[in-house]
């Protein structure tokens, strides 16, 4: 590998998978995929049914990348200026103002939990969406800088009362949407056989120690970004699969038992979405000692990276609900690197 820096990222991937995957038994590669996305400061949201881990893994995560981590349980009741003020009486019986969970860490914030995600009003959802954009959030009176804030996110997709729908513009800010399968057979016995998970789930997070400083992630993944060299042929290719995804007829991309596949497609993967496989791509490159992108991990992260960038009408979505993992498996086979 280049440099001494990589290595150095290499190692703390490594480390960081190897620690996380101690207490999230059986998820190997949802495990790995994170880490990806957390090494190029990436936000992730996990889909699944419930009681498969997802809230767990998120709070190892925060406990392996240090600062300090906030949930927020998703809810139609939870307001987002309850995250940014809270007002408490005085001894006087006057209010006082005081900062909410998402600033009274300043800096330090790391890994902020949104749990169930689709359960906030849309108007809270809008409210995070700026500070997971920008790292940053604007009050009345001043904006407060978040800069190594990192959202992670879960869904529960069997759930549809008091829900809603995650706006586009939301599910594009995130880097991966990653699903979470039950976990391997054998993992799943030996969590059953584990006393620890039957109680306080305190004693199973304290089997995860920190692996980075939220100040050597933000370093570790501007080395990632700069010097994890992609060639100009593999711009041009992550450009060729996201054109395809927008125009599959121009690509050679049908599937015989849906008419008119060009027809069905509202929207392909944005420039954001290439960008974001272009950086995860990296990371999965450094992950394997390489100091350079190849289309065998162009190919590891692509679904995982654009699976929820891709917006079908939802009248052949309900015909054909698997279309968009279909129509990247096809853009997969005919677009060749």
């Amino acid at each position: 590998m280049g440099s001494e820096m990589l290595q150095t990222a290499r190692d703390a991937m490594r480390r960081l998978n190897e620690v996380v995957g101690r207490v999230v038994l059986g998820l190997d590669r949802v495990v790995r995929l994170t880490t990806y996305a957390l090494f190029v400061r990436g936000h992730v949201i996990y889909y699944g049914p419930p009681g498969q881990g997802k809230t767990l893994l998120a709070q190892c995560l925060a406990r392996a990348v240090g600062g300090v981590s906030e949930r927020f349980q998703g809810s139609p009741d939870f307001l987002f200026s309850e995250a940014l003020m809270t007002a408490f009486p005085d001894e006087g019986g006057q209010l006082r103002f005081y900062p909410g969970r998402l600033l009274r860490h300043g800096t330090q914030l790391g890994i902020v939990l949104l749990d169930e995600v689709n359960r906030f009003l849309p108007s809270t959802q809008a409210g995070f969406l700026e500070v997971m954009q920008e790292r940053r959030v604007t009050t009345a009176t001043r904006t407060f800088a978040l800069p190594h804030m990192t959202a992670v996110a879960t869904r529960n997709p069997l759930e549809v009362a008091e829900t809603y729908p995650i706006p586009e513009a939301l599910l594009d800010r995130f880097l991966m949407a990653i699903e979470v399968p039950y976990p391997e057979p054998e993992a799943e016995v030996r969590v059953l056989a584990d006393p620890a998970y039957y109680g306080d789930m305190e004693e199973v997070l304290s089997r995860v120690e920190p692996v980075v400083t939220l100040e050597e992630l933000e370093a570790l993944a501007r080395v990632i970004r700069t010097e994890v060299y992609v060639s100009p042929e593999a711009f041009q290719y992550v450009y060729r699969l996201g054109q395809a995804t927008r125009r599959p007829a121009d690509s050679g991309v049908v599937l015989e038992d849906v008419p008119d596949l060009d027809r069905q497609i509202l929207a392909g993967v944005s420039t954001r979405g290439m960008i974001h496989l272009v950086m995860a791509a990296q990371a999965a490159a450094v992950y394997d000692g390489r100091d350079y992108v190849t289309p065998k991990d162009i190919h590891e992260v692509l679904r995982e990276v654009w699976r929820h960038r891709i917006f079908v009408r939802p009248a052949a979505l309900v015909r054909y609900p698997d279309l968009v993992d279909r129509l990247i498996g096809r853009v997969l086979e005919c677009v060749r690197g």
